[in-house]
């Protein structure tokens, strides 16, 4: 969860990015200096107001001057490149949760706390920033954000993406167990 604090804006009280909060967790972490962290790149689409779009950004912003600061190697990723990657959409965010707890389940199957992160509907984002964590690591910054090939982590995500369907298609049934 992003740290927020109340904050007066035109007069109303709105929950804005904490940065001292946001720099108090990153360096908790305590991550050796140059560290990759990867960071979903903001960005407004039409159905963002321009509110929304603001806030994000900002976000982005303080997470990447935060980052930078502890001495992690910031590299940004675009949303379609990481989720076209995995076989996602933008809209299905079960798909995210879905994909996640698959993930989780084998890379660190002696340690099914971590999947039950992904448990809930509201748990998407983090299992958004899990999966874009594993994107970057798998497609080690190809520039045209493809997995790598022969890559342990990238193998398990191409089984676990979901086949992207054209439009008018049905999705093929699943496999009785």
């Amino acid at each position: 969860d992003c740290p927020t604090k109340p904050t007066q804006v035109n007069g109303r009280t709105r929950n804005r990015h904490d940065p001292d909060e946001m720099s108090v967790r990153a360096r908790s972490l305590q991550l050796p200096r140059g560290t990759v962290a990867y960071l979903e790149q903001g960005g407004t689409r039409p159905d963002f107001a321009a509110q929304r779009s603001f806030t994000q950004g900002e976000g982005v912003g303080y997470w990447h001057g935060v980052l930078a600061s502890e001495g992690l190697d910031v590299r940004l990723v675009e949303p379609r490149r990481w989720k076209n990657a995995l076989g996602l959409t933008a809209r299905d965010k079960d798909a995210s949760r879905e994909m996640a707890i698959g993930l989780c389940r084998e890379l660190c199957p002696h340690l099914p706390h971590l999947q039950d992160r992904f448990r809930l509907k509201k748990h998407h984002g983090w299992a958004e920033a899990f999966l874009i964590a594993a994107y970057g690591h798998a497609s080690s910054g190809e520039p045209h954000g493809r997995l790598r090939e022969r890559d342990p982590l990238s193998a398990i995500l191409a089984r676990l993406a979901r086949p992207r369907r054209k439009k008018g298609e049905e999705s093929a049934p699943a496999p009785e167990t």
